[in-house]
């Protein structure tokens, strides 16, 4: 499995010199087996994947996409209207989350004359098709896909992806603390290969900002620590976080986390092939 990670920020974009190391757009994920492809929410990140899809597309051939979403907050979708294969006829794209008819609803609404010239997502050229997730495990393009809720404003979504024998838990936008929640997501993420969890706080932030939805990056270690994952990857910085910042969670995740689990820092580009 390939892990590609096109957007690593937390609510807005904060382009700027003192954060050229981890970069600067919302949240997007790749994961590809093959020639199979999950991509994992649609924030600013997805632009630069769909340069990418553009880049290495014939002309003669079909795009037939999936789009899993955490959830609908502006920062996990923003970036759909600029996603250029939703121009396309030669596109489908089937959009999965908790509920079919609010993603349709939410999609419609980012198309609308209000927000954008499109006037709706019935001029544009690709298939958009809607989907609730299952409650059980399902064959979603290819992947095992299953997931739990995640304690934040309005719900969110984890997603354990499974392929040729390795898993990834996808685990953005949650606050540690409501007990039943904290178990289902340590129980979705045991023994993976990968897991990617909100680590939008410090340790004083998180103090400071309970009931915000977002985890420290102490917590995402720990929680990592007791699913038993390889691959720990902290994700979803917050916009101010500089270089610098990052830097310093960077050594002490890892000073945290000891031996027991491999420690990494999100950036925008970065590939993990665990």
């Amino acid at each position: 499995m390939r892990i590609m990670f096109w957007g690593t920020r937390g609510a807005i974009t904060t382009p700027g010199p003192t954060k050229l190391a981890y970069g600067a757009n919302t949240s997007c994920v790749t994961i590809a087996d093959g020639d199979r492809m999950l991509i994992l929410d649609a924030g600013i990140g997805i632009i630069p994947l769909s340069e990418r899809l553009m880049a290495t597309k014939k002309p003669q051939d079909r795009l037939h996409l999936h789009l899993l979403l955490s959830h609908l907050h502006w920062d996990h979708v923003i970036g759909l209207p600029f996603f250029i294969p939703v121009f396309l006829p030669s596109t489908t794209l089937e959009i999965h989350g908790r509920c079919a008819e609010e993603i349709e609803s939410a999609t419609e609404r980012l198309f609308t004359s209000t927000y954008s010239p499109i006037k709706g997502t019935k001029n544009l050229g690709a298939t958009l098709v809607y989907r609730g997730v299952e409650p059980e495990t399902s064959d979603i393009g290819g992947f095992a896909v299953t997931h739990s809720t995640l304690r934040h404003p309005s719900d969110s979504l984890a997603y354990r992806i499974s392929s040729g024998g390795q898993s990834v838990v996808y685990a953005t936008d949650h606050e540690t603390g409501d007990e039943e929640r904290d178990k289902a997501l340590i129980e979705l993420a045991r023994g993976a290969d990968v897991l990617i969890h909100d680590a939008q706080w410090t340790v004083p932030e998180q103090l400071r900002f309970q009931g915000f939805g977002h985890s420290s990056w102490k917590q995402a270690v720990d929680n990592g620590v007791a699913a038993g994952v390889k691959t720990l990857v902290l994700f979803h910085h917050h916009p101010h976080h500089n270089d610098i910042i990052l830097d310093d969670i960077a050594d002490q995740a890892v000073a945290h986390a000891g031996d027991a689990i491999e420690v990494l820092v999100a950036r925008d580009g970065m590939l993990i092939e665990p």
